[in-house]
């Protein structure tokens, strides 16, 4: 059923405006902030797709949900990264270039959206 004047994103879940409105523990915001997770992690790991839509939905939900909304999950994914970076860095037996590259594009992606 649709209502007039929501939008929605792919999955269906209406997140025009969606947090001021609802608040950042909304069921809806929550959806649309677990998806951004999954993708961020996953991108991390190394995972092309995910890379490929992280690049549309963080933008995306940037716009929609309004970088205040996901402000503490950024800083998050770049903790993680960096920490992804680092023990990858370290670890010179085990050094896998395409991988720091995934991880220095999602870095770049949240960094570079301000």
């Amino acid at each position: 059923m649709a209502t007039a004047g929501v939008s929605r994103d792919s999955s269906g879940v209406s997140v025009n405006g969606a947090a001021p409105v609802l608040g950042r523990t909304s069921p809806e915001v929550i959806t649309v902030l677990e998806r951004l997770d999954d993708l961020v992690f996953d991108a991390i790991g190394g995972n092309r797709p995910a890379w490929e839509q992280l690049q549309v939905v963080w933008a995306e939900t940037l716009r929609r949900l309004g970088p205040e909304v996901v402000a503490e999950s950024r800083e998050q994914y770049i903790r993680h990264a960096l920490s992804v970076w680092r023990d990858n860095r370290n670890r010179e037996d085990l050094a896998d270039p395409a991988a720091a590259a995934y991880v220095l594009d999602v870095i770049c992606l949240l960094i570079d959206s301000d």
